[in-house]
């Protein structure tokens, strides 16, 4: 259900576990318990390489990036519950910590700013870029759901202040959006559901998987970030994995095949007298099956 559904499951009682709820919607004194964790899931905004408005050039990649607001999408778009690090990567992995995202430094907006100036796309009267008379203007799908819509909402805000106009469509999730995307749109907004993150990386941005059957929607082909995902797979110890996680971690955010944004927290209100329920660290899918509920 959207959000008026859940709080609603919230005030009737007649549920066991409500998935995605604020904090602030259960009553004062309330006896539901409030469960969260980090999500090993993450939304992200994927700009096609074969797009004329030339996304294929790393340094364009970097300067979009440069403009987003992470902490402010996280704020907007997950009500401040959250986490907008800087990498493909999200904090609840347990690889994450072994990237600093100082290895991988991004540009300063005002770095940014005179990149697309160089690249051609400078500002026009009314603010907006253009290049030889064209806007820089692109379509950009995403999910039909209350929080890609927040956060595509706060995306167009932020790169509409800087000159670059997005214009979101929406698809029902998740075969219609997974259809929609193998049709090579300008632009994707997307979060990814698969379980191990890493691999969920891989999938959505090595080479081998920019073809039709593939995740790589965006079209990218960047040899860097293939062989260090290559070394990822081959690392053998825990150390091995711990420093090839940071390797694929800063080439990733070097190289750009997509801009990652921000992942967001599970949070689950669990009904009174409910035992058995409670979320597994570094899950992405919640498991039922151990709940014991009263009857009536």
């Amino acid at each position: 259900p959207e959000e008026a559904g859940r709080r609603a499951a919230l005030g009737r009682q007649d549920a066991a576990v409500v998935r995605a709820v604020e904090p602030d919607w259960l009553a004062q004194g309330a006896s539901w318990r409030y469960l969260e964790q980090p999500e090993i899931s993450q939304f992200y905004l994927a700009l096609s390489f074969d797009s004329p408005l030339g996304f294929s050039d790393k340094q364009m990649r970097r300067a979009i990036e440069a403009f987003i607001d992470r902490e402010r999408l996280v704020s907007t778009g997950l009500g401040g519950r959250g986490d907008g690090r800087r990498s493909p990567v999200p904090g609840g992995h347990p690889h994450a910590a072994a990237f600093d995202a100082a290895g991988a430094p991004r540009m300063s907006r005002s770095e940014a700013a005179q990149t697309l100036d160089s690249l051609g796309w400078e500002r026009s009267g009314d603010g907006t870029r253009t290049r030889n008379g064209t806007e820089l203007a692109f379509e950009c799908l995403t999910q039909d759901t209350e929080v890609f819509r927040r956060i595509a909402g706060e995306v167009t805000r932020q790169l509409e202040g800087v000159g670059i106009a997005v214009r979101f469509g929406f698809e029902e999730p998740f075969e219609p959006f997974y259809r929609a995307c193998e049709a090579h749109p300008e632009a994707i907004l997307s979060k990814w559901l698969w379980p191990d993150a890493i691999e969920a990386v891989m999938g959505f941005s090595q080479s081998s998987c920019a073809a039709d059957s593939g995740g790589n929607w965006q079209g990218a082909q960047l040899p860097r970030v293939d062989e260090v995902f290559g070394e990822f797979l081959r690392a053998g110890s825990e150390a091995e994995l711990q420093s090839a996680s940071r390797k694929v971690q800063e080439v990733f955010m070097s190289e750009l095949p997509y801009i990652p944004l921000c992942a967001p927290m599970e949070t689950y209100a669990v009904a009174p007298g409910v035992e058995g329920f409670a979320p597994l660290e570094g899950t992405l899918y919640p498991y039922y099956d151990s709940i014991v509920a009263p009857r009536g």
